[in-house]
């Protein structure tokens, strides 16, 4: 089997016939690919429609789990997978006709670990290319070296993994979070030794207002901590290079500022338990003080200086920005 295509599914109804029917319309036989349906619980009519499907297509497989979020679904499917390459799709968007079969050639000739490539936004019916990655490749690059060669494209709905490279380095989600991209895609690119920026655009991002990852939910910013507390403890375990330890210190900052940034759209009760939280965690900010950036840097010394008083002017900036 040469690949397999995760689509986890929850409260998808009007998007995920699109979806699927992107990922049967490829160029490689039913016999040669599967497409892997999670449906996470949904209550609306997805189930319905993905079975529909699985009638009509035999290479879908439909399995279904109480409702425990995307990151279990990923995990879940990957587990069931078989296929050689890995690609997660999520279910309101969609993938390029007839690119598959290109896509496991380019992955065999360079033995690649991941292949990286370009999406398309829609809003509506307007079409932005997003060009995530600043440059591109001829020959494959080790991941340490994208971590530290080029701004890190996070959502891994835009890159093709091998699947033994994600088993044998336990590369799963981390579990009932949101923002798992984040947290997952800096320690995969780790331990990547086969690494291809492509040149192309092969997936359709649909900007879903009601989409998890576009809905308020103060959830976000307290799963961005955990997010943070992963990339401290994954750097103080792992990483030993000076140049790696700062692009995690990076990282671990862009986590605390997107959780402040987060701040904004909270009530009063949950930005009080949300410092709390980030006050019970004053240690990742002398990581933050590591920082390329001047901005993380600044903050994480004044909030060492005064946890009260920086969250008094945050709050101004926010309310003015």
């Amino acid at each position: 089997m040469k690949f397999s295509i995760i689509i986890p599914v929850y409260n998808v109804e009007k998007y995920v016939e699109r979806c699927i029917l992107s990922c049967v319309n490829q160029n490689l036989a039913s016999t040669e690919y599967e497409i892997i349906v999670i449906n996470d619980g949904s209550p609306d009519n997805s189930l319905e429609i993905i079975n529909g499907l699985a009638k009509l297509y035999d290479n879908i497989k439909v399995f279904t789990q109480e409702n425990q979020g995307l990151s279990v679904a990923r995990n879940n499917g990957l587990k069931f997978a078989i296929g050689e390459y890995i690609w997660f799709v999520d279910s309101d968007d969609w993938i390029e006709p007839n690119c598959i079969l290109d896509l496991y050639n380019k992955c065999k000739k360079f033995s690649l670990d991941v292949l990286l490539f370009d999406a398309n936004d829609y809003f509506g019916e307007v079409c932005t290319k997003r060009m995530s990655l600043t440059s591109y490749d001829e020959f494959p690059i080790d991941g340490r070296t994208y971590l530290l060669s080029d701004k890190i494209v996070f959502p891994v709905c835009f890159k093709i993994m091998k699947r033994d490279f994600l088993i044998d380095n336990h590369l799963f989600f981390m579990e009932n979070i949101m923002h798992e991209d984040n947290e997952f895609i800096p320690r995969m690119f780790f331990f990547a030794t086969k690494v291809l920026r492509a040149n192309t655009i092969l997936y359709n991002v649909y900007n879903n207002p009601k989409s998890i990852t576009r809905s308020i939910n103060p959830k976000k910013s307290f799963d961005l901590i955990k997010v943070a507390k992963s990339h401290a403890t994954f750097l103080i375990d792992k990483i030993r290079d000076d140049h790696l330890k700062i692009e995690f210190y990076d990282y671990l900052g862009l986590a605390i500022n997107s959780a402040l940034n987060n701040t904004k759209l909270m009530d009063n009760t949950n930005r009080a338990f949300f410092y709390l939280e980030l006050k019970k965690n004053k240690d990742l900010f002398f990581l933050m003080k590591k920082s390329s950036s001047l901005k993380y840097r600044l903050e994480a010394q004044f909030y060492l200086i005064s946890p009260n008083l920086f969250r008094a002017i945050y709050s101004i900036y926010l309310k003015y920005n």
